[in-house]
């Protein structure tokens, strides 16, 4: 009986961000309109980042018809897709109170996901246990979900170096120099013309005055020679110079 979630997949920055999506019959999120009949019974869910804590917690806000109509209030923070007895959820007592004049509010810790997680934890508010909302013999489920846009991460530490690119027409050759600036892994580095790797590439410790000589007589003008990075910390390539093979 679970809702449909929504998932934004836009770069994330340092603190890590989430995004809102909303489900049930009257349940609503940041980005869902309110309900302003009589009878309407919001419900709110809203992440809060604790810098000093490096920590999501969440806000759970409801209206004093959402709170008084329902006995049971529960958080649940967890993967829900798939087969039931595999999910990895935890369920808590949304212990409501009134924090101003008709409106309350309860508050879990998230945590923050792991790093490349592909299925990162949902936060489900709802008027029900999870059993209850697999059972066939329940009535309408109320609430909302909210998941983490992206895993929560800081940007790598990219290399600082500098690279010179020489040009010999006749041997058609590109020397790429390490000028300046960090000690870099060769094993952590790739050279590349468009989109193949070249037969030359950097080995050991490259260190500044370290060179090495690529043949790109495969190459067409115009096309590129890059250097890539790997980042040991995500599955990510960023470029760390490139050189236009001339005409």
């Amino acid at each position: 009986m679970y809702g449909e979630t929504q998932q934004d997949s836009s770069p994330s920055d340092s603190p890590p961000t989430l995004a809102a999506g909303a489900t049930g019959a009257a349940g609503c999120l940041s980005d869902a309109p309110s309900d302003e009949t009589d009878d309407a019974e919001p419900l709110f869910v809203a992440p809060v980042y604790d810098a000093d804590a490096e920590n999501w917690v969440i806000h759970a806000y409801a209206d004093e018809a959402y709170y008084e109509a329902r006995e049971d209030h529960q958080i649940h923070l967890g993967k829900f897709e798939g087969v039931v007895d595999d999910r990895e959820i935890e369920e808590h007592d949304a212990a409501f109170t009134e924090h101003h004049d008709g409106v309350y509010r309860a508050t879990v810790d998230f945590g923050l996901t792991p790093a490349d997680s592909e299925d990162p934890r949902v936060v489900h508010v709802s008027n029900m246990t999870v059993e209850g909302a697999d059972s066939d013999e329940t009535g309408p489920e109320v609430g909302g979900f909210l998941r983490p846009n992206v895993v929560d991460r800081d940007p790598p530490e990219v290399p600082d170096v500098e690279l010179a690119f020489e040009y010999d027409e006749a041997a058609r050759e590109v020397t790429i120099t390490h000028e300046s600036g960090e000690t870099v892994q060769g094993a952590s580095m790739e050279i590349w013309i468009g989109d193949d790797r070249t037969d030359e590439q950097f080995s050991g410790e490259i260190t500044p005055d370290d060179r090495v000589t690529v043949t790109v007589t495969d190459g067409n003008p115009g096309d590129l020679l890059t250097i890539v990075w790997h980042s040991p910390e995500i599955d990510e390539e960023i470029p760390l110079g490139s050189f236009e093979i001339p005409e």
